[in-house]
């Protein structure tokens, strides 16, 4: 897996390079999307290891800001709308719930993540009146809270209510990212005071 990271990263760093040398050649909205094409999508790919991915990511939102390396990240992410990696994945495992959970995921992963609403015993409780999802016991927490059942529904059950009953997936995405970047905004705003 590190060789594949380390591969992967040094791909990308060689492609934010040459896409450095004709960034004068082509509009600021065609350039933002030459890397999104040819460098997000990599870093989106391979999730595992997160720093070094990050610094991928940081790299290639100060070359399509054209800002210096001092410059603080948060306030580019946020004005380019890119969720950092750890966002990012929390983001796409929330939206492969949310098509489980309204019928329009897999369904070998729709029957495995269970509602508390539907189990024995637990139908009186006042989490049953939510779509909260039943979390499965592990045994390990290094591995067996990574198994997507586990993360899945752990990500599911922290999401508001307003956020995980809207009646499209578009409109769940746009919530779910606005809410990332409305905690950019309150970071942003602090950072502006200082």
């Amino acid at each position: 897996m590190r060789s594949l990271l380390s591969r992967t990263v040094s791909h990308c760093f060689c492609v934010l390079r040459q896409l450095c040398t004709i960034q004068c050649s082509v509009l600021q909205s065609v350039f933002q999307s030459l890397v999104i094409a040819l460098v997000l999508t990599k870093v989106e790919f391979g999730n595992a290891m997160l720093d070094r991915l990050q610094a991928v990511m940081n790299a290639a939102a100060r070359i399509v800001i054209q800002t210096s390396r001092y410059d603080h990240i948060t306030l580019l992410l946020r004005c380019l709308y890119w969720l950092c990696v750890p966002q990012g994945i929390s983001f796409k495992l929330a939206v492969v719930v949310y098509q489980c959970v309204h019928g329009l995921g897999l369904a070998y992963l729709s029957d495995a993540l269970q509602p508390v609403a539907r189990i024995p015993g637990r139908q009186r409780l006042q989490s049953s009146l939510t779509s909260a999802l039943d979390i499965p016991s592990t045994r390990l927490s290094t591995v067996g809270d990574r198994a997507f059942f586990v993360a899945a529904a752990r990500t599911w059950n922290s999401l508001l209510a307003e956020v995980t009953s809207p009646y499209s997936l578009q409109t769940f995405k746009t919530k779910r990212k606005s809410l990332f970047f409305g905690i950019f905004s309150t970071v942003s705003k602090l950072l502006l005071c200082l």
